[in-house]
């Protein structure tokens, strides 16, 4: 187990000029920095699972506890390779030969989801992850268009309602998890022509299975991942070996800059390996020889497998972040003087980073750090937080907190993962770092929202990249509207250059709304600012060309409401609060406090003033807020997979609401 102890980095390079003009006439930028080299000997994913076997031989690869009271099963890094080749074996040796074969994957990240993608790669075959918050409808789709006929699935609950429906498009289900039973009640319910294979079987049949191994071009085709489908049915974003490979090596070096010294790494693998962010890191943490461990139930056991399996290496989205600045601050501020004396110890630490210093065992750490830490096992030595922009209190905290380097990465599915990434030495935030190596990164014109790159300095970003995707899976029109003339993948956001030369992301073009005034509203930066607020669960502003102002829908914090109402409420001029029974010995019910008008004023009031102490403009501002009693999450489908806010989804679910405020001008 790594020890605690004081990283001092080596300072190679400066934050205050991150990006270098290359082209004068378009703006394109690259990075400055001398980054490390990194050798490409592997040229396809056969070498690659070659290579993680021959190097990392017998040391630990994949752990999973069957509950929490279990101890961790493991296989090696040589085990792993050897079901790999099993695997592959006996999933080629069944497929009828095709040019582009693909598989699904379907279930939550596994050792054997992982391994049945390894296998893919091994063979030449193309996976295709699949995942529930799609829908039926590109589900659908995407079987279609991939002529997907084998599929990978953890239980039999999910292939169950998988075939319900799909049974005419599959013939052979491999489930991981399934006994003879399960096997009987499949067959007796479904086609009898339908095949079906446990993992294990799988493993048994390939080992004794002399299947010929082609090996794999550089620029076939590896993997399809299919985007959420914001608008219309989801796109299959494709990766060739090569591409797939170049996104690895990209991130590789730039985690390289956080310098990370254990005698082994480990890493909780909790985002789901649908997205392109999770893949990456997955690859890299194997390249690296670390443990990695899976989750024993849900995300909701995050912090229990955090705790027992003590990760080096913590790959996050903001709302994990973010609610843990919430948690930290709710209870900091409850007193003046600890809550002063913790700015001063964040400070302090924020100062020490920016000098290359990370300390982990000094006094601040003792009095003030140490026990939030340990709640994330103690042994953090690197964290890397996508998907979204932190806020800059929030990523000024994290550090302050996990005393290592943790870098913010902006990119997209399109770009192979990785466009731009914080240094671990600039402290500033608010923005989504240099660009990466081999990245080339420039802003173009918007004329559909007047944006005009050399008089305004703001654009949508465009992204040339070795990692780039050549296209999405049989689809012409889509992909030639991903490409500007020049081959550079258009993001969909909008972005600015800051002084230092560091990449800012103001919104997605299609987030961005306008109001009457003919002022344009980014309502990701206004929800990011809301959700500083410990009384609110989940924020979503919304806009209408129509209408002078925004709105918005808020799922209050019960717990902190009823803790504090009846003060907040005499606060903001609100008499009589007693009566209504507004205590902390007799709070009121959850489902009474939406009734209250008092209530949707209180929480307009305090996310304005949040607003206003982080420089929202008045016109940014909601005035009129819906109230909703139902968590926004991936379950409900008002999350994405990587925690994002699934905005079409939350746009049509509150749509009669939304309208009910602006046509009643009132909350």
């Amino acid at each position: 187990m790594a020890k605690s102890q004081a990283i001092k980095m080596k300072i190679n390079y400066g934050v205050n000029c991150q990006s270098k003009v290359v082209d004068e006439d378009k703006g394109t930028r690259v990075s400055p920095f001398e980054w490390t080299k990194v050798e490409q000997n592997v040229k396809n994913m056969r070498a690659f699972v070659d290579y993680i076997g021959d190097k990392h031989g017998d040391h630990l690869c994949f752990g999973r506890r069957k509950d929490f009271k279990s101890a961790t099963v493991w296989n090696t890094y040589d085990q792993t390779r050897k079901n790999a080749i099993a695997f592959g074996a006996a999933l080629s040796s069944m497929l009828e030969p095709a040019s582009e074969q693909c598989i699904g994957l379907y279930g939550r990240n596994s050792p054997e989801w992982v391994t049945a993608q390894l296998a893919c790669g091994y063979y030449g075959m193309v996976s295709v992850p699949l995942y529930d918050t799609l829908g039926r409808e590109a589900l659908e789709h995407i079987l279609k268009q991939t002529n997907l006929r084998t599929v990978v699935c953890d239980t039999v609950e999910r292939a169950e309602s998988l075939l319900d429906w799909a049974n005419h498009h599959i013939h052979c289900l491999i489930i991981i998890k399934m006994d003879d039973n399960d096997r009987k009640k499949l067959e007796t319910k479904f086609n009898a022509s339908m095949k079906f294979y446990s993992f294990h079987e799988m493993i048994l049949q390939g080992e004794n299975c002399n299947q010929e191994v082609k090996e794999p071009d550089p620029n076939d085709l590896f993997l399809v991942c299919y985007t959420s489908g914001s608008t219309g049915l989801p796109k299959g974003v494709t990766y060739t070996h090569s591409t797939f490979l170049h996104g690895m090596s990209i991130a590789y070096r730039t985690l390289a800059l956080m310098e990370t010294p254990t005698d082994c790494h480990v890493h909780v693998s909790f985002l789901p390996m649908a997205h392109i962010m999770e893949q990456i890191f997955m690859n890299i943490c194997l390249k690296l020889g670390a443990q990695i461990a899976f989750l024993t139930s849900d995300t909701s056991g995050l912090m229990e497998d955090y705790a027992y399996y003590c990760p080096t290496l913590i790959c996050t989205v903001p709302r994990i972040l973010s609610r843990l600045y919430t948690e930290v601050m709710r209870v900091v501020n409850t007193n003046k003087i600890k809550a002063h004396l913790f700015q001063l110890a964040v400070g302090t630490k924020t100062a020490e980073q920016s000098r290359g210093v990370f300390c982990q065992d000094g006094l601040l750490d003792y009095l003030f750090f140490r026990t939030i830490r340990n709640r994330f096992g103690g042994r953090v030595r690197g964290l890397v937080c996508g998907s979204a922009p932190l806020q800059p209190e929030v990523l000024r905290l994290a550090r302050a907190i996990f005393a290592c380097p943790l870098v913010e990465a902006y990119g997209s599915t399109e770009v192979g993962g990785l466009a731009t990434v914080s240094l671990p030495l600039d402290s500033t935030g608010g923005h989504a770092g240099s660009v990466a190596p081999e990245v080339y990164v420039k802003l173009i014109d918007v004329p559909s929202m007047g944006f005009v790159v050399r008089r305004d300095a703001v654009g949508e970003i465009c992204v040339k990249s070795p990692a780039a995707t050549p296209g999405y899976f049989k689809d012409e029109e889509q992909t030639r509207g991903l490409f500007d003339q020049d081959g550079f993948v258009r993001m969909g956001d909008i972005g600015r250059w800051t002084e230092c030369g560091t990449l800012q992301i103001v919104d997605r073009v299609k987030n961005i709304f306008k109001l009457s005034q003919g002022e344009y509203v980014a309502p990701e930066k206004v929800e990011q600012i809301y959700a500083l607020s410990p009384l609110v669960t989940n924020v979503y502003v919304e806009g209408n060309s129509l209408y002078p102002y925004a709105v918005g829908v808020v799922v209050p914090n019960f717990q902190e409401i009823e803790r504090q109402f009846p003060q907040q409420l005499l606060s903001n001029g609100v008499q009589n609060a007693e009566s209504e029974n507004f205590t902390e010995k007799t709070p009121v019910p959850s489902s009474d406090l939406y009734q209250k008008k008092n209530l949707a004023k209180l929480l307009i009031d305090e996310l304005n003033r949040i607003g206003s102490e982080k420089g929202l403009k008045g016109f940014e501002q909601i005035r009129a807020v819906h109230l909703s009693n139902e968590p926004f999450s991936v379950a409900n489908g008002l999350l994405t997979p990587t925690m994002k806010i699934a905005r079409p989804q939350l746009r049509q679910k509150f749509a009669h609401h939304i309208q009910a405020l602006y046509d009643t001008g009132d909350s």
